[in-house]
């Protein structure tokens, strides 16, 4: 499945900083280790024999078997656990401070970011806990997870208008931080980014807007609340009304484009929510949880819906996927959302039909519908994704059609209303971690299809009883014996063939 525009952008930023990390450095000039890149003209700041202490200034090139090369990145570890470094000057060459640059720079005091860097990378000033000030660039757009976190003693941090991007737990335990200035220019902010500073702790409770972004809702919420977000309000951060099991309704305004992971899981008592048509993105875990949600209409604006976005639940019925949709739909009526490019359906109800034109029931497609008590699988399904159906404890029986040519981890795992399997498959297929106390419990069935009976996956079920169908001409796998085994076909344990 596709990754959402800006995991896709973060992504990239990240495999470019990480790029510049060195298992070794390529040579020393005047202490400082460098790396060569790819390009062969310029060079990364590295880790070498020795730790770097005191200050230090990189230089904006540096000359080395007479080619002179250009200083561009600070890279991965460069110069992590340098307890001895004081303060560092970058030149406006460099354009990346990489992943865990600084890390646990624990006597840093001051750090000069120059115009020229547009990308701070994740855990880069990591528990630099003296660093008492630090000046974020107009250059910079994206500051990564962990980016500052337990720098304690920074105070305040103003955020560039250059910024869109602010990473999980970026300033978290930044325990003397007080003041922070977060322009509108910041559209998405990770979980956790300002957890356990002063600046979070003294945000009255209820919603915390910061800038566009609804950041998180604070404190202990009253029973039975509606919240109305603020219009001009451009998306909402993940895990921003986790576990909120008293919000009962949600109204969300045109202007929000993405709804991050987990935002509103476990919200087992919202029964309503309209997502609007401004909305492009509906991440992970978005919606897990909301066991009291009974419909759902996915508009046609969204391009992008993360795993087990609407997992857990249990209460819908309708799913309806709006027809102007270009990346998903609910064809035949079906009750499921189902992606369009890939033919597979990633979300399901108790009333879902499945599809003949689906080819993969997707990774939690259907995982805590407890309400689902049957369901057929068209033949034109190849693959049941990890988890797919898991808890689904109101589930009595399923057949598995011959097209199916693999079966996910925990696809039926805690389906403790399973009693019957009946396989009409001549591929073997994995049924691992589906038992959940069900042991000597399922009738397991080898369809009409089947010509080749493939046991080996018997002593993970164990099952009560095993009937071979009429067509079964050979049997192969091992010899797990059930309980009672029902023979519909002339051949005989003494004739087959293993």
């Amino acid at each position: 499945m596709k990754h959402p525009p800006i995991l896709r952008l973060i992504a990239t930023l990240l495999l470019a900083l990480t790029a510049t990390a060195a298992t070794a450095y390529s040579f020393e000039v005047d202490g400082i280790y460098y790396y060569k890149n790819d390009d062969g003209t310029s060079v990364s700041v590295t880790y070498g024999r020795n730790s770097y202490t005191g200050s230090v200034t990189i230089p904006s090139q540096v000359i080395y078997s007479g080619k002179t090369y250009s200083v561009t990145s600070i890279g991965y570890e460069a110069f992590r656990n340098c307890s001895g470094l004081t303060s560092v000057t970058i030149p406006n060459s460099v354009t990346e401070i990489g992943q865990e640059a600084f890390y646990d720079c624990s006597g840093l005091t001051s750090v000069t970011i120059p115009n020229s860097v547009t990308s701070i990378g994740g855990s880069a000033f990591y528990d630099c806990s003296r660093l008492t000030w630090v000046t974020i660039p107009n250059s910079v757009t994206a500051i990564g997870h962990k980016a500052f976190q337990r720098c304690t003693g920074l105070t305040s941090v103003t955020i560039p208008n250059s910024v869109t991007y602010i990473g999980y737990e970026a300033f978290s335990d930044c325990s003397s931080l007080t003041s922070v200035t977060i322009p509108n220019s910041v559209t998405s902010i990770g979980s956790g980014a300002f957890y356990d500073t002063l600046f979070y702790n003294n945000q009255p409770d209820g919603v915390v807007y910061l800038g566009r972004v609804l950041y998180k809702y604070k404190g202990s919420m009253p029973q039975n609340t509606s919240i109305s977000i603020k219009e001009g309000t451009v998306s909402i951060s993940p895990s921003a009304f986790s576990g909120c099991s008293s919000l009962t309704s949600v109204t969300i305004p045109n202007s929000v484009t993405s709804i991050g992971n987990y935002a509103f899981q476990r919200c087992s008592r919202l029964t309503w929510v309209t997502i609007p048509n401004s909305v492009t993105e509906i991440g992970s875990g978005a919606f897990r949880g909301c066991s009291g949600l009974t419909s759902l209409t996915i508009p046609n604006s969204v391009t992008y819906i993360g795993e087990e976005a609407f997992s857990g639940c249990r209460g819908l019925e309708q799913i309806l996927v709006d027809s102007g949709n270009s990346n998903y739909d609910s064809r035949d009526n079906c009750n499921a959302i189902i992606e369009k490019s890939t033919n597979t359906l990633i979300a399901g109800c108790k009333n879902t039909i499945i599809p003949n034109s689906v080819t993969w029931i997707g990774d939690y497609a259907f995982s805590g519908c407890t309400g689902l008590t049957s369901v057929t699988i068209p033949n034109s399904v190849t693959s049941i994704g990890y988890e797919a159906f898991n808890y689904c404890r109101g589930l009595t029986s399923v057949t598995i059609p011959n097209s199916v040519t693999s079966i996910g981890d925990y696809a039926f795992d805690g389906c403790s209303g399973l009693s019957t399997i009946e396989y009409d498959s001549n591929n073997y297929c994995n049924f691992s971690y589906i038992r959940d106390g069900l042991e000597n419990k399922i009738r397991f069935i080898y369809g009409n299809s089947v010509t080749t009976a493939n046991t080996q996956f018997l002593h993970d079920l164990q099952p009560v009883s095993v009937t071979i169908g009429t067509n079964v001409s050979s049997i192969e796998g091992s010899s797990y014996k059930p309980t009672k085994t029902i023979w519909l076909t002339n051949l005989r344990p003494k004739d087959a063939k293993r």
